[in-house]
């Protein structure tokens, strides 16, 4: 095939076929053209040059050079990469080059030693040893063509120069979705360079293998993967997520996660893999941070919506989009979960080890055992059936059923506090549209009834607050027991506040520093827990404080405003502020004490660096 042949783009190509058109293009000495690969960016396009396309090279005798042209800037470099990959065959081959290769090198030596040698190694070869090798019998893979910063009509011109008139066999390796193809002259050299385009996309079929032999170490885990490989390869599929690096990433996450997924229950394995596929996905696509660690985006509400976002016409059914508030959810949805048949879930505990690299094991299996269906107790099957949009579908029969059965499960207090809202809230529905007997006054009396005993729990979820305030409720009887929720959702926080600060202040007193560390950390993610402590009562005990208990409070200062949760505390402002006052007034008195001033002068610097990162968060705000 010569010049004038037509460029042909070829969709969609699976692996054999990009390898029987390349060994077509290696064998044909007459082809004067260059074939690109094009793949989005870690699909594997450079694993695929050097575990399949190099070695069908090599069979056919081509010595194979490989460059990668990410962050070239001039044609100079670029020809200097070129010689020096170019360097171990220039002395190779018949004495005759040898020869000149040998005065070549003596001379620049020479000009070197008198310091006269003021231009680049290609200039000396060009025209002698780059131009004695027979080209025809090497094959050069140009990698990363998107990020080279060379013109690219300019880097092409070069590659042109040695395909045209040399007949180097040439392929280059590129995502064309990250090309400026509006530069200059791009488009008139592509067609005069690249013959064919291959649209290269991995076979997860075959890949997945390979990525899952990095654990054959690891038996069990290794089992564990194997036996789910053709799930998450179908998710994968679905996702249409082609980057090696992000399926390795999500695989490992996975992997850390099976000591607590062994021996659960099938459906929540499937459940939890998803979650950690489609979590792990949007984080190394940067659609989540490191700063979102706790910060869930409604993801926990995408179970109630997913069905209806799903079918969006329900006829006469309520859809519960106003259950969602931010853009997240809905995105997340469209990525991965529109036409799919599995039920999304969100697993904190899988959510916060993406976003931290902690894994909280003790968390996650707790909700698994919550989650496991053999567990599952009647007053929670009977709650989703009936305090639900989709109540219209019960039959009379159940209705009445799960009314009554739900009803009495309210009033012995089984429900958290949140839920008696909720309860309360369709029970005045029922009512008013006369699918139940009772009066207002009669279901206020079961729910408070109920309320009072779930509130001797002590069980309280910030995240279910704040969606229950988001919320005005049409019915004015809903929107006033509303506010009985929340008093008793705010004495208990008040309650626990007090018995923390009194507990952590006990420890200080008595110099348990392990311990200290660890009820710090219970309350890590609580924005509302430093303003709440009396500083006059924590100073007064700070200054009687054992010097082991003043070290370990400087360490969890540092750490607290140095993990990426400093936007959960900018109240922290104040206190941090006091309590740096009262550790410098200590200070002063303690220069003689000299161990003592020194755990002081680090808890200083603590609370100092903490104060500046608020300030700083507060400030970009």
């Amino acid at each position: 095939m010569t010049k004038s042949f037509l460029i042909c783009e070829l969709h969609a190509m699976n692996a054999d076929h990009i390898k029987a058109v390349f060994k077509t293009y290696i064998q044909d000495p007459n082809e004067q053209f260059a074939l690109l690969i094009n793949g989005a960016w870690g699909s594997g396009k450079t694993y695929f040059w050097e575990k399949e396309l190099k070695p069908l090279a090599e069979m056919a005798n081509k010595q194979t050079l490989y460059i990668s042209l990410n962050g070239i800037a001039s044609r100079s470099t670029l020809e200097q990469m070129l010689f020096i990959k170019m360097w171990p065959f220039l002395n190779r081959g018949d004495s005759k080059r040898n020869t000149q290769f040998g005065q070549l090198i003596g001379n620049a030596l020479s000009m070197l030693a008198k310091k006269k040698l003021d231009v680049n190694l290609p200039d000396l070869v060009r025209g002698l040893s780059l131009d004695t090798i027979m080209y025809a019998d090497y094959l050069i893979c140009f990698d990363d063509l998107e990020r080279c910063r060379i013109p690219l009509a300019e880097v092409l011109g070069f590659i042109n120069d040695f395909v045209e008139h040399r007949k180097l066999k040439t392929l280059i390796l590129s995502d064309e979705t990250k090309v400026n193809s509006t530069q200059p002259d791009f488009a008139g050299i592509k067609e005069k360079v690249i013959g064919r385009t291959l649209n290269f996309h991995i076979d997860h079929e075959l890949i997945l293998p390979q990525l899952l032999r990095k654990y054959s170490s690891e038996t069990e885990v290794f089992v564990f993967l194997n036996e789910n490989e053709i799930f998450i390869r179908d998710l994968l599929r679905s996702f249409k997520e082609d980057n090696l690096r992000i399926i390795d990433f999500c695989l490992s996450i996975i992997a850390r996660i099976y000591p607590v997924l062994k021996g659960q229950n099938p459906d929540n394995i499937n459940n939890a893999v998803l979650c950690a596929l489609t979590i792990g996905i949007d984080y190394k696509r940067g659609f989540l941070h490191s700063d979102d660690e706790g910060d869930y985006k409604e993801l926990n509400m995408i179970t109630v919506v997913q069905h209806f976002w799903s079918q969006p016409d329900q006829g006469g059914d309520v859809v519960p989009t106003e259950l969602i508030k931010g853009p997240y959810p809905k995105a997340f949805f469209e990525r991965y979960l529109k036409g799919f048949g599995y039920q999304f879930n969100l697993w904190k505990p899988i959510y916060d080890f993406i976003l931290s690299g902690y894994l909280d094991e003790t968390a996650l299996l707790k909700e698994f055992e919550e989650r496991d269906p053999n567990r599952i107790p009647e007053h929670i099957i009977c709650f989703p059936l009936l305090i639900n949009y989709k109540f219209r579908k019960l039959s009379d029969e159940d209705f009445l059923y799960f009314e009554k059965k739900t009803r009495q499960y309210a009033e012995d207090g089984l429900y958290t506090i949140y839920n008696y809202l909720q309860i309360a809230d369709f029970y005045f529905y029922f009512s008013d549209n006369n699918l139940i007997s009772l009066s207002y006054d009669e279901i206020l009396s079961f729910v408070r009834k109920g309320l009072g005993k779930a509130a001797h729990r002590r069980e309280t979820n910030d995240e279910a607050y704040g969606n229950m305030m988001h919320f005005k409720k049409n019915n004015d009887a809903s929107e006033k027991f509303k506010g009985e929720v929340s008093m008793v959702h705010m004495t208990i926080i008040r309650e626990k506040k007090r018995e923390a600060v009194a507990h952590i202040t006990s420890l200080i007193q008595a110099g348990k520093a392990d311990e200290i560390e660890k009820a710090f950390n219970e309350q890590r993610f609580d924005k509302d827990f430093l303003p709440a402590v009396n500083m006059d009562a924590f100073c007064s005990v700070l200054r009687v404080a054992p010097n082991k208990s003043i070290s370990q409070l400087a360490i969890i200062f540092e750490e607290r405003y140095n993990a990426g949760i400093v936007h959960l505390l900018l109240d922290d402002g104040p206190p941090l502020k006091i309590l740096e006052s009262e550790v410098g007034k200590m200070l002063a008195y303690t220069s003689s004490n000299r161990v003592r001033h020194f755990v002081l002068q680090e808890l200083r610097k603590g609370i100092k660096e903490g104060i500046a990162r608020v300030e700083n968060v507060k400030m970009k705000k």
